[in-house]
Formats: C-alpha cells, sequence, structure tokens
C-alpha cells in the first residue's frame, strides 16, 4: 500500500505574528478560497492516478481556518466527481 501525504503551509504563516514562550504560543493562519482549491486539485489530480481516494485532515471542531478549509475542499470534491 502506498500513501501520498499533501501539506499546506502558507508562506505568511512563517512570518506572521507569532510567539512562544514558557507560558504562551501562537501563530496566525490565513487562507483564501483560490489557495484551498488550488491545494485540493493537486490532492485529487493525484489521487486519480492512484486509488481515487482523498482524506483531508482537519481540526475543524476548535479552529475557523480548519471549517473553512474543510467546506471548500468539501464544495471542490462534490463539482469534482
Amino acid at each position: 500500500m502506498i500513501y501520498g501525504c499533501k501539506r499546506a503551509y502558507r508562506w505568511n504563516i512563517l512570518w506572521s505574528p507569532r510567539e512562544m514562550s514558557g507560558e504562551r504560543a501562537f501563530n496566525t493562519m490565513a487562507y483564501t478560497k483560490e489557495e484551498v482549491e488550488r491545494i485540493a486539485r493537486v490532492a485529487f489530480d493525484i489521487a486519480m492516478k492512484r486509488d481515487r481516494r482523498v482524506c483531508s485532515v482537519d481540526k475543524a471542531n476548535v479552529l475557523e481556518v480548519s471549517q473553512f478549509w474543510r467546506d471548500i475542499v468539501t464544495r471542490y470534491c462534490t463539482r469534482s466527481e
């Protein structure tokens, strides 16, 4: 069994406001619809050449950006079928 992994890192998360100390840590993530669709397109294109399955993993129950990601990938998937 072969697994493929596509992880999306935004360049601006590396340079966005962030802090880490012994008592606190944070960073900022922001995605646009176009960015998420581009990453989904790459994942679905790879899947079509393999076993036709994509697994999108997120923390949508606690992160707004993950809920945004889930909504867009789900819509993209239904359009692609």
